[in-house]
């Protein structure tokens, strides 16, 4: 179904695009553009580098902060469903209404526009601490999603149905590139948040500091659990006692379902980040 969308679209807003995630964990970049009692309104424009296709029912997390500091409130407030969608010349791109899945606070008992809604937004003490606290807290969550991957090239060394040859090659062109992008993206986020915590002094440097575009590159994901799966269903065959496979295919969640909600936590700093980017610059 198909309306017509009222939503005013602050120009500057579409330099500052949040990120969000679908029900499989997987990231997309949208704008928010207004925040209502029961739904809020995004847009995903057609130049985004990391844009999705949603449709009519998607489930998706938005990790919208309506406070801001490190884990002031669960990140899962602004998880919902999409109810509508249109099209926007306006912004180039498709507008989608997501209904919110859970009940939300004081907040939110009335309607924002998006400038609105940053303005009204308590400012922690410093600005400057809030954006390196938040730069070593996902420093930290990227150890732990490698820390997490070393653990499942372990663990598939042990139950896939692969040649000794067949799994060393697929550790090196596939397990170990990806451990490798995450080890360059941690290194990426230590040196961000060496350099604000050594040059960062005043909150109108943030902009100058901190390259909104790179750090997304930074927290992003590295893992796609759609892939893995691709990848070793051909070898469900891992043992053939179905007992043991069961407990091996819960095995193999239990590692992705872990990495994905550190990735949740990496998007909600994000998009904390952003809002505390627009606010330095008043």
């Amino acid at each position: 179904m198909e309306e017509e969308s009222n939503t005013s679209i602050p120009g500057i807003l579409l330099n500052f695009p949040f990120i969000g995630s679908l029900e499989d964990g997987e990231p997309f970049q949208y704008l928010l553009l207004s925040i209502h009692p029961d739904f809020v309104e995004i847009g995903i424009l057609d130049w985004f580098v990391n844009r999705v296709n949603l449709h009519q029912g998607a489930i998706v997390d938005l990790y919208i902060p309506k406070y801001l500091g490190k884990h002031e409130q669960r990140i899962d407030q602004t998880a919902g469903r999409v109810t509508l969608m249109t099209h926007s010349d306006e912004i180039h791109g498709e507008v989608f209404r997501v209904t919110y899945s859970h009940r939300q606070g004081e907040i939110d008992q009335k309607s924002w526009s998006f400038d609105a809604f940053i303005h009204q937004l308590q400012v922690p003490a410093s600005l400057v601490d809030l954006c390196t606290t938040l730069l070593k807290d996902s420093m930290i969550l990227k150890q732990g999603v490698l820390i997490y991957l070393k653990h499942l090239i372990a663990y598939f060394s042990r139950i896939v149905n692969y040649s000794h040859q067949e799994y060393a090659q697929l550790q090196e062109h596939f397990l170990r590139d990806i451990e490798k992008h995450i080890q360059a993206n941690e290194a990426k986020l230590r040196a961000l948040y060496q350099m604000t915590k050594e040059h960062l002094v005043k909150a109108e440097q943030i902009p100058v500091y901190i390259d909104l575009e790179l750090l997304r590159e930074a927290l992003e994901s590295e893992i796609s659990s759609t892939l893995f799966h691709v990848v070793f269903s051909e070898h469900k065959e891992l043992n053939p006692k179905e007992t043991l496979l069961s407990q091996s295919t819960d095995a193999f969640s239990i590692y992705i379902r872990a990495i994905k909600n550190l990735e949740k936590r990496l998007y909600f700093n994000y998009n904390q980040i952003v809002v505390a980017y627009l606010k330095s610059m008043g």
